[in-house]
């Protein structure tokens, strides 16, 4: 199905839609029901999970939107601390999504773009899709009307931290497919740690997961 240009005039996309707390993990691309997907890799995360904030999942979470991977999806997210918020943000198997969100508490699904508050005085947006297109984070991040404190983008298939003035904060989040791997990127899948935010500085946490 032809995807709609993407709007960044549209007032709904600035619009708080939920909230996550710090520290917060940031993942994207777990592409759950591929040979990809690394299940030692998500035991790492939820081990890091536990004592800390919320997640936020920004990428290709589900390889398909099948009966099998949701069942794998809904299996893999039950393993996470049902006190924690998972937020979801993805352009792919956006139904599929939907359904996953319904079988778990404490998850929810934003669709492509999501303005969230973070902590008690800031702003995170998550794009995918086609918020996300043939842009580089620092071109998305000069579209938007209204700036976040925290701009999290899931494409590209790498994790960069990116600092730019005002004490906002660019993440670009995801894991590298076999093509980009066939041009020299080393494959690994990882995530951040947002430990604390403030308008002087972040303090953020990269991590590697052992299974690659």
């Amino acid at each position: 199905m032809r995807q709609d240009k993407a709007s960044f005039e549209s007032k709904k996309i600035y619009r708080q839609v939920g909230a996550l707390r710090m520290p917060l993990i940031m993942t994207a691309d777990w592409n759950i029901g591929s040979k990809r997907f690394s299940e030692r890799a998500l035991d790492e995360l939820v081990a890091d999970v536990r004592g800390k904030g919320d997640i936020l999942l920004c990428g290709k979470i589900l390889q398909g939107p099948s009966a099998r991977n949701l069942e794998l999806a809904a299996g893999y997210l039950k393993r996470i601390p049902r006190k924690t918020r998972i937020a979801m943000v993805s352009g792919a198997n956006g139904e599929a999504l939907e359904m996953l969100a319904e079988k778990i508490p404490n998850a929810k699904y934003y669709g492509e773009v999501a303005t969230l508050k973070l902590g008690d005085r800031f702003t995170l947006m998550a794009v995918y899709g086609k918020y996300a297109s043939s842009c580089t984070i620092q071109e998305v991040y000069a579209k938007l009307r209204i700036k976040p404190n925290i701009l999290v983008m899931g494409r590209f298939h790498g994790m960069l931290c990116t600092g730019v003035p005002h004490g906002r904060l660019l993440v670009k989040l995801g894991r590298d497919t076999s093509l980009a791997t066939r041009r020299g990127t080393i494959a690994q899948l990882g995530w951040h740690i947002l430990h604390e935010h403030d308008e002087e500085h972040s303090k953020i946490e990269g991590r590697y997961s052992r299974a690659y």
